[in-house]
């Protein structure tokens, strides 16, 4: 059965968790780094979309996106109803490029990096984009959570000896999946 795996964004300079500030559901609403916390609003799954990825937020099902599609450097990340039109998606679609154990997130649009704003270390320090130059700023990691949810319903009328094959099936996609998105090239 598919399985949906979400995950923490972590920043390596800061060890800190991409978060929709407020657990907002808004669109527009800006994401900022906070320590990691069993909350949906850290969680993402990153969704192939042609040779790159939606990120959709796992609490409010909005994706990473420009404030206003905008391809200015230092132009906030904020999440956003994906699409409809080209135009709306083009800042929605972000490329992974492996750095080894942590990946650089590159939107398709403006070309420039996610970004920890100013190399901030503080809780509530702004996601914003920024020229790619490699910096544990842009660089972020895949941390698995929790176990995937099936994209079955029929996993709801599982047995119990089926739900425990289920888990230990979904054990050995948290791991193949975790080296996907912290080592996908772009």
């Amino acid at each position: 059965t598919p399985q949906i795996q979400s995950f923490h964004l972590r920043a390596a300079n800061s060890g800190k968790d991409a978060t929709v500030a407020g657990g907002s559901m808004a669109d527009g609403a800006r994401v900022i780094q906070l320590p990691a916390t069993a909350l949906n609003d850290q969680g993402f799954v990153p969704l192939p979309f042609g040779s790159g990825y939606v990120i959709v937020n796992v609490n409010s099902n909005k994706v990473l996106d420009t404030d206003g599609g905008s391809t200015a450097v230092g132009a906030p990340v904020v999440q956003h109803t994906f699409g409809p039109t080209v135009p709306e998606v083009a800042s929605q679609v972000w490329f992974l490029t492996n750095t080894g154990s942590t990946a650089v997130f590159t939107n398709y649009k403006s070309g420039l990096a996610l970004e920890v704003a100013g190399a901030s270390t503080a809780d509530g320090a702004p996601l914003i984009q920024d020229a790619v130059n490699g910096a544990a700023d842009q660089n972020f990691t895949g941390i698995p959570v929790g176990v995937p949810a099936t994209t079955s319903t029929s996993s709801t009328s599982s047995t119990s000896s089926t739900s425990s094959t289920s888990s230990t099936s979904s054990t050995s996609s948290t791991s193949t999946t975790s080296t996907t998105v912290a080592g996908s090239g772009g």
